[in-house]
């Protein structure tokens, strides 16, 4: 801004009288703030010198300062990165896991000097890049037509032209209209962009060290706020320019500042604001996954093809056949019981009444009828018992068989890792 304010042309001068009515908007020191830093009135004859040693000095000094820190903090912090794997070698959060300097970043750091090294030769020649011959000496009581402030301001700008006048008086002192969008704003903006982690990690409670990047589709909150804010932030943008948008589409100023404000306040609320109306993607807030998206989105189609397919629910049904359920190691069988509805099971052992139940139960035919012993306990196959847990009991409710009352008991079974069916 120092450098392109040099000139002291027409429209840098215009850009200098929208700093100096800025400064004098802060409240209770806006005065004497603009009087120390513009050495008067505006314009004066103190500006320009100051501006040229701020230019020259002060700024690369700044910047060589900053990019030192910078340094130093990602050489302490690491840096951060996708999760993955890069030349077989996993990204964690204690690793930096990089391309290869030759020739990778090589490449990369060339091509991308000659695309920045093109682009100025073509403006160079083809574009008029500030002529200040043409806009004239700054005069207060002259402005120039369609004139854009460069991209870091132009937010700035859009934000005091859409901005409603609103003017208090407290205590004495006024609030200027132009204190809310030029300065209140950026320091909102600034101020929460910093305080975002802090209020982040307080509210989360994770106060881990991450150095590992979180897609958007993990982190849905973040996202919809980064979402409207960047929204909000290019409508401004936008409204640097109503004049010329107004101009263009032969309508009137105002009409173009009145669907402005609508837009930022619009098109920034939605996106902030959205949350997932259907029950299948709320499953999909916080550490959400492919694997697990992936199952969102396929289920409703398994379930129409295979119909409703097995869940870890527990799950409470009552046998109502002929005769005995049979033994789980059949396949066939397997996923028909109440203790398989959640997991395989390790062992079931019956109570003595229903064992007492199974002898006196006469035997389907073309099947032997079972021993005490072998009713007693039931194995399945050793080789897909994984490991075990706490014992639970299970009830399960039998209705009437043949010549036999209907009776309740419990079976009790370790529940292990199962696979899915």
């Amino acid at each position: 801004f120092a450098g392109y304010s040099l000139p002291d042309d027409l429209l840098s001068g215009t850009g200098l009288r929208i700093a100096y009515s800025v400064v004098l908007a802060v409240p209770f020191v806006g005065t004497w703030a603009a009087f120390l830093v513009f050495g008067g009135r505006f314009p004066g004859d103190a500006l320009i010198p100051r501006l040229f040693i701020l230019h020259v000095l002060l700024v690369p000094a700044l910047i060589s300062a900053l990019l030192g820190a910078h340094l130093a903090i990602l050489w302490r912090q690491k840096h951060t990165q996708f999760p993955g794997n890069v030349r077989n070698i996993a990204r964690t959060e204690h690793n930096v896991v990089g391309s290869r300097l030759w020739p990778t970043y090589a490449a990369r750091s060339i091509g991308l000097f000659a695309a920045v090294f093109a682009v100025l030769c073509g403006l160079g020649g083809v574009a008029q890049i500030n002529p200040i011959w043409l806009y004239g000496p700054f005069k207060a009581s002259a402005v120039t037509t369609a004139a854009q402030p460069d991209w870091y301001v132009g937010w700035l700008e859009g934000a005091l032209r859409i901005f409603p006048p609103w003017r208090i008086h407290v205590a004495g002192y006024t609030i200027s209209e132009i204190f809310w969008p030029a300065v209140l704003l950026p320091l909102v903006t600034f101020g929460l962009l910093y305080a975002w982690p802090f209020l982040e990690q307080r509210v989360t409670g994770d106060r881990e060290e991450h150095h590992l990047l979180d897609r958007p589709r993990d982190r849905p909150v973040r996202s919809a706020v980064g979402a409207g804010a960047l929204t909000f932030f290019v409508v401004l943008f936008v409204a640097g320019a109503q004049d010329v948008i107004a101009q263009k589409l032969s309508v009137s100023i105002p009409s173009v500042t009145n669907a402005l404000r609508g837009l930022a306040v619009g098109l920034t609320s939605r996106p902030a604001t959205a949350r997932p109306r259907d029950r299948q993607w709320r499953c999909l807030i916080g550490a959400a996954s492919r694997p697990r998206l992936w199952a969102v989105l396929t289920s409703a189609t398994c379930e129409n093809a295979c119909g409703k397919l097995p869940t870890r629910r527990p799950a409470f049904v009552s046998y109502s056949s002929d005769r005995r359920p049979t033994s789980l190691r059949r396949p066939s069988n397997r996923w028909n019981s109440a203790s398989a509805s959640t997991c395989r099971p390790c062992r079931t052992r019956l109570s003595a009444s229903q064992n007492e139940q199974a002898m006196n139960a006469p035997s389907p035919p073309g099947k032997p009828s079972t021993s005490s012993s072998s009713s007693t306990e039931r194995r399945t196959n050793p080789s897909l018992v994984r490991s075990r847990s706490t014992a639970r009991t299970v009830p399960t409710i039998r209705s009437s068989v043949a010549d036999m009352k209907p009776t309740s008991g419990s079976r009790s079974r370790l529940a292990s890792t199962c696979r899915a069916p």
